[in-house]
């Protein structure tokens, strides 16, 4: 029984429903369109003005992470070495995390008039830890003003330090 009722349809009757079809697609399509026309002069003429925020973009760098640092030293004790020249030297112990440079300048009291300077024997330090030798002296040292007692200050020495 089947295939029988296709060949009972005659090929001019199939020929019309395919042709109901595409006439009724071309209408819907025809509507569709006409009720979408766009009028040039009825189109908005002024723009309207949006402030976009600003883009942000951070910028980074690495800084070196100064966990631990650490100098310790003594007082540094001046002995007469010549006719106004004075001399003396104390041991730093550095304790640091990273490699680092030391640096030194001395200034005096003012109560011993005189030309100081100060070195640093080995400044490269390398971590963990090192030791370095701080030395003072003084030429043409004045000590006719000075009091009569034992420790008299006569000159601060800092020490500052730049990472490697």
């Amino acid at each position: 029984m089947k295939g029988h009722f296709g060949r009972a349809i005659p090929p001019a009757a199939r020929r019309a429903d395919a042709a109901g079809v595409v006439l009724g697609v071309i209408l819907t399509v025809a509507v569709t369109c006409g009720a979408g026309e766009v009028k040039r002069d009825k189109w908005p003429c002024a723009f309207v003005e949006k402030k976009i925020p600003d883009l942000q973009i951070p910028v980074v760098m690495d800084v070196p992470k100064i966990d631990r640092f650490s100098i310790s030293g003594g007082t540094i004790q001046l002995t007469r070495v010549s006719e106004g020249t004075y001399q003396g030297c104390c041991t730093l112990t550095v304790t640091c995390t990273f490699d680092l440079t030391l640096f030194c300048s001395i200034e005096p009291t003012g109560i011993m008039p005189g030309d100081y300077s100060c070195s640093i024997d080995a400044p490269e330090i390398s971590a963990p830890y090192g030791t370095a030798r701080l030395c003072a002296e003084v030429h043409n040292a004045q000590t006719g003003n000075l009091p009569a007692k034992d420790s008299v200050m006569v000159a601060v020495v800092k020490v500052r330090m730049a990472p490697r």
